[in-house]
């Protein structure tokens, strides 16, 4: 008995202390954004956060909405951030210390897969502009006029709904050739 107690006490001891690789806590309070470590107290990341937001893979690093604001259009649109989560402050090159990477502005959604968002922006009636960006690039277009999209779960390719004139169209693009898409179906 003293044995496995010992065992469990290991084990409890190396899940939570603190090595390399610990997820944060992140938790809502209000329209704000928290994080916290096993190395410290909590600490805020937005305090405009809409609850829209996903870890990725390597669950140190954060895609996160903030700062939703209600369009001409009829949209709620946000400025869409990228920030590591084990710092107070956000460690990341060319990044507002507090919030983090701003990746874009205007963004209505987004689907993630590690490193690599793909984001609708500017969404109206007749669809939003489909953009990624893998953080290492610029925003990359992909199309226009997109109602909706998914994105393979390795972040390579992206199937998306488009709106051309009320004839609804879907296509699959590889995000390494957004230029060539292939059509799937129509109407």
């Amino acid at each position: 008995v003293a044995l496995v107690v010992i065992i469990l006490a290991i084990i409890l001891i190396a899940s939570l202390g603190g090595g390399g690789g610990t997820s944060p806590l992140l938790y809502r309070k209000n329209d704000e954004l928290f994080a916290y470590g096993l190395k410290g107290d909590p600490f805020m990341i937005s305090d405009d956060y809409d609850s829209y937001g996903s870890l990725t893979v390597d669950e140190s690093n954060l895609f996160y909405t903030d700062s939703g604001e209600y369009s001409s259009s009829g949209y709620t649109l946000y400025k869409l951030y990228y920030r590591d989560v084990n710092n107070a402050e956000s460690k990341l090159k060319d990044a507002d210390p507090e919030k983090g990477l701003l990746v874009s502005k205007d963004v209505y959604s987004f689907r993630t897969a590690g490193k690599t968002v793909v984001y609708l922006k500017d969404m109206s009636d007749s669809g939003g502009k489909l953009r990624y960006n893998d953080l290492k690039n610029d925003e990359v277009s992909i199309d226009s006029d997109v109602k909706s999209f998914r994105l393979s779960s390795d972040g390579k390719k992206v199937v998306y709904l488009k709106d051309k004139d009320g004839e609804l169209t879907l296509y699959e693009v590889n995000l390494s050739k957004p230029d060539e898409k292939t059509k799937i179906a129509s109407d």
